[in-house]
């Protein structure tokens, strides 16, 4: 919506905005606004554990006139280390370690937005879409140096949270709905009201920690803020109106689900990934191995299990059109650049991992930190002002198939496929909001 000509032409109709907005372009049409800063806290208490209660809900409510911003916002909380033995500090590489599962949650609790094995996911996007300057800033964000604890089986006690002691974190979520560029009318919706639900995953998953024992560690003093917006009621009464025209707005975003299976020690196997969505966009791979779980150890880490092919194949379509084999010797740039593809980062200067040629492609657990595989599927330009722009799914009676084949080092392994999917975040003149796709 950001053509002069488009502006006009909303313009001689009455400034009413499109279906699909970004309603942030209609600013410029003299439609008064003032913005916030808001902090909303969760719900169902104040503390909350790795081991107890371990889910966190978060409600963002707003007056009826009111819309909110997410573009900006981030989530606050308090780590404290209640043991108070020695030798029983902890760390992490990165502040989405903590988190297990990310869900958004619109009218009557539906779920809009659903990422399991969310902190595996992030650790995959913080080492390859963003770049070693983009972990070490994100890290930085969780008052952690990640040079300290990425290399394995490093002491990384000089960014340990000591016992008795706390610190104090901020960071934004990787989520579709919260990056989806898009002022959200909550102030509108029927419960005027959508809801964070935040899962925390184990202590052996979320911390590096210097001594096997259960770790005693609690979050408090969780905010999340978000900016709120205040628009005139010519605008509001325009929107209102354009709902009862149009009967529903639908806002796009994109969002991952998580699909787990696991390998046993052999030379091949395939996975089976039962994905339905309407608008397949790209699929990546992650490894763990399941003997990681110890102390000094990171058990997020991605793994590569000597892995020598692998190929996807999509409503019976191959991608790529032939298998990348002999990884090891010859195509590792190929499979590098396919899984860049998917990130859609191939082109760009930025398109780089947090570390080396050897660490993305290693024999062993201890010396491999970033290994992942990916294809894309879109089946129209990125460019495109489609909604929906990936490889429909939601017919197929077949499910996703991955075939695989390693050398005869690998051990049992846990396999992690994460598909990424366009939605369509719709808003009705009842005020429901829901999430198809």
């Amino acid at each position: 919506m950001s053509n002069p000509g488009q502006l006009a032409m909303s313009d001689e109709a009455g400034r009413v905005p499109p279906q699909q907005a970004v309603f942030s372009d209609l600013l410029s049409l003299s439609y008064p606004a003032s913005k916030r800063t808001t902090e909303f806290y969760p719900q169902n208490g104040s503390v909350f554990s790795f081991s107890g209660k371990n889910v966190i809900e978060i409600p963002i409510a707003c007056a009826p006139s009111q819309w909110i911003d997410l573009s900006n916002s981030y989530l606050r909380l308090r780590i404290n280390n209640n043991n108070e033995n020695a030798d029983q500090a902890f760390s992490y590489v990165s502040p989405h370690d903590l988190i297990a599962r990310w869900q958004v949650l619109g009218t009557n609790s539906e779920l809009l937005e659903d990422v399991q094995s969310y902190n595996r996911v992030a650790r995959m996007l913080c080492a390859h879409q963003l770049g070693e300057d983009g972990l070490v800033y994100n890290s930085h964000l969780g008052r952690m140096n990640p040079s300290a604890n990425w290399a394995a089986n490093s002491d990384p006690a000089a960014t340990m949270i000591d016992e008795g002691t706390n610190t104090t974190i901020a960071f934004q979520p990787i989520s579709g709905i919260i990056n989806s560029g898009k002022y959200l009318p909550i102030g509108m919706s029927r419960n005027r009201s959508l809801t964070l639900r935040i899962e925390l995953d184990t202590v052996a998953n979320a911390f590096y920690a210097e001594n096997a024992a259960a770790q005693l560690a609690t979050l408090d003093d969780i905010v999340f803020v978000c900016d709120v917006i205040n628009m005139s009621d010519t605008f509001n009464m325009r929107f209102r109106d354009m709902l009862d025209s149009l009967g529903s707005i639908n806002i796009h975003y994109t969002t991952y689900k998580q699909y787990q299976d696991s390998i046993a020690s052999g030379t091949n196997g395939t996975v089976l990934i039962p994905d339905s969505s309407r608008s397949l966009k790209s699929v990546f791979t992650i490894f763990n191995d399941s003997a990681i779980n110890g102390a000094n150890q990171d058990c997020l880490m991605l793994h590569n299990p000597a892995l020598t092919q692998f190929q996807y194949t999509i409503n019976s379509q191959s991608y790529p059109q032939a298998p990348v084999s002999n990884i090891s010797a010859k195509s590792l740039d190929q499979c590098f650049a396919t899984l860049h593809t998917a990130l859609g980062q191939l082109g760009s200067i930025t398109s780089r991992v947090a570390s080396d040629r050897t660490s993305y492609y290693a024999a062993t657990a201890s010396q491999s930190r970033t290994f992942a595989i990916g294809i894309c599927c879109e089946a129209h330009n990125r460019s495109s002002n489609l909604l929906e722009s990936g490889e429909n799914l939601s017919q197929s009676t077949a499910p996703i198939r991955l075939d695989l084949q390693f050398n005869s080092n690998v051990t049992n392994e846990s396999v992690y496929t994460f598909t990424l999917s366009d939605r369509l975040l719709s808003f009705d003149a009842a005020g429901n909001l829901s999430s198809t796709g």
